[in-house]
């Protein structure tokens, strides 16, 4: 009996990559022959295959030096699936409902996968997802080989209806993506903080007068996990809107009025939001101007001896204080 010298290959017969070899025996052997491998490293080549039930797998005699030819088997078909992985999010259940601004933190746990350890990591890419209403990926963080736990932190989500969900991707191949059960959030719109008060300079007091004014800084602040209000401020005097409505700038807007004579004036600062983070608020304050008027005065006086100076505040406003001034 002639002795069969070569190897016997297993390849994929549609990437010619061969996964594995096997020695034929150094001795004749009669009858058939069972030649066999076992693949469990994932880097080995047979890994690449898509997860589809149409690779087809052969086996390859190939000659060595002996007097018989190389040889390949009939194909047979190989049904490549990925390792089943679960992903879990908490808090879990239902998280009630909140006011825009207020932040939330989430833990997402991956079970499935290979301790840091194994030969067989996941293939580069894969990454762990917090996911709004199954498609809004709200933020993401790349999978790390042996690290099965990742938090997501002071999470600001706008107004609106959420079931929130943990999506681990997978890696394509070897292990499959899996989606946590779903956490429910309603998130309302905040009301702004809103004050109305005077500007550097100015006053809620005046004396009425042809250049008399006062000038009133309207101030739109959010919570403190939410982005700056935007939009614009009008300005009412007694109920009546007062020219367009002013743009924020900075959080805040300015508006200034004029008294020519004594009167006093509810002003109110409406705030317009330019988006759904917030709603609509306002605040007023008073203002008023007195008239001034010096009521009595000594036209003469000997240095030395007292002078009595009144004066006439037309209507009374609030405590304050009178200068009498030389000029």
């Amino acid at each position: 009996m002639t002795r069969i010298r070569g190897s016997v290959s297993t390849a994929s017969t549609g990437l010619s990559t061969v996964f594995a070899t096997a020695t034929l025996p150094g001795s004749p052997v009669f009858g058939a022959v069972t030649y066999s491998v076992t693949i469990n490293n994932t880097t080995d080549p047979l890994y690449i295959l898509p997860d589809a039930p149409n690779n087809t797998i052969v086996a390859r005699y190939n000659r060595g030096t002996g007097f018989y030819s190389s040889a390949t088997s009939v194909a047979q078909y190989l049904n490549l699936v990925g390792q089943q992985t679960t992903t879990t999010l908490s808090p879990a259940g239902s998280l009630g409902t909140q006011t825009y601004g207020r932040t939330n933190s989430f833990t997402v746990d991956i079970t499935g996968l290979p301790l840091l350890s194994s030969p067989n990591q996941p293939l580069p890419g894969s990454q762990v997802q917090l996911v709004a209403n199954g498609t809004t990926v709200i933020s993401t963080q790349p999978f790390s080989p042996g690290i099965f736990q990742y938090g997501f932190l002071n999470i600001v989500l706008p107004p609106g209806n959420y079931g929130l969900s943990a999506r681990y991707t997978g890696d394509g191949l070897n292990y499959n993506a899996s989606t946590s059960p779903v956490t429910t959030l309603t998130m309302n719109q905040a009301t702004p903080s809103m004050t109305l008060l005077p500007a550097p300079g100015s006053s809620a007091r005046v004396v009425a007068g042809p250049s008399a004014t006062t000038t009133l800084v309207a101030t739109v602040t959010g919570p403190i996990g939410g982005t700056a209000p935007t939009g614009s401020v009008l300005f009412l005097v007694n109920g009546i809107a007062t020219g367009n409505p002013v743009p924020l700038v900075n959080g805040t807007a300015l508006f200034t009025k004029s008294f020519p004579t004594a009167s006093s004036a509810i002003i109110a600062a409406q705030f317009i939001p330019a988006d759904s983070l917030y709603t609509p608020a306002s605040v007023d304050t008073t203002v008023s101007a007195s008239s001034l008027s010096l009521a009595t005065f000594t036209p003469q006086v000997v240095r030395g001896d007292a002078v009595r100076l009144s004066a006439l505040e037309t209507p009374v406003l609030a405590p304050g204080s009178i200068e009498f001034v030389v000029v």
